[in-house]
Order: C-alpha cells, then structure tokens, then sequence
C-alpha cells in the first residue's frame, strides 16, 4: 500500500495538477489515520512488549514496531505537504504595472 501511494504522490506533486494533488491528500489522510489506528491497537493489545530490548535478540519485533511508528508520520507529512501544494490565482497571475507588484529594487540617488 506504500508504494501505491508513494508512486501517487510523486506524480501529484510532479504535475501540480489539482484532481492529482486532491486523490493523494484525500489517499494520504486515509491510509495514515488507519496506520495510526493500528498503532494504537498494537500499542493497547501489546502493552509494554511492544518494543524489547535487546535489539538483536528482537530484531523483528523491534523494526516492526518502529515502521508501525513511522508509516502514519510519514503519510500524514506527506499529505500535508501535499495540501500546501495547491496553486493559489496569485501565484500565476500579477497585476501589470501597479504599486506592489514585481520585486522592489533600492533605488540610487
């Protein structure tokens, strides 16, 4: 399910266009609010077993728990940088002429 949404999102944010970035946020939120559901059922049915240490006598155990950790952090970040991604009317169209547009410059005297 990563992947799917990974390969999603790389082309939303490659092309800008708004049905693209709208499916990723929408896809993103999703998946990373069941992500995180999940955590906190393993967390609650696991209890105190969730992370053992030592780490090499746990290995699976341990890199299971940590990518039930991060896989709702990094969907959620995602979609969101997604959602600021939008194209606002301002940041294509200037007015021509007019005081505020265009960069200001120092002017020499």
């Amino acid at each position: 399910v990563g992947l799917v949404i990974f390969a999603v999102g790389n082309h939303a944010r490659c092309t800008l266009k708004a049905s693209n970035l709208t499916g990723f946020v929408i896809m993103g939120f999703t998946i990373g609010t069941l992500d995180a559901a999940t955590l906190l059922q393993d967390l609650a049915s696991g209890g105190t077993a969730f992370f053992q240490l030592p780490f090499e006598d746990h290995l699976h155990q341990d890199l299971s728990a940590l990518s039930l950790v991060l896989a709702p952090i990094a969907e959620l970040a995602g979609a969101r940088c997604a959602w600021d991604s939008y194209l606002n009317p301002s940041m294509l169209f200037s007015s021509p002429g007019g005081a505020g547009s265009g960069p200001s410059f120092p002017r020499s005297i």
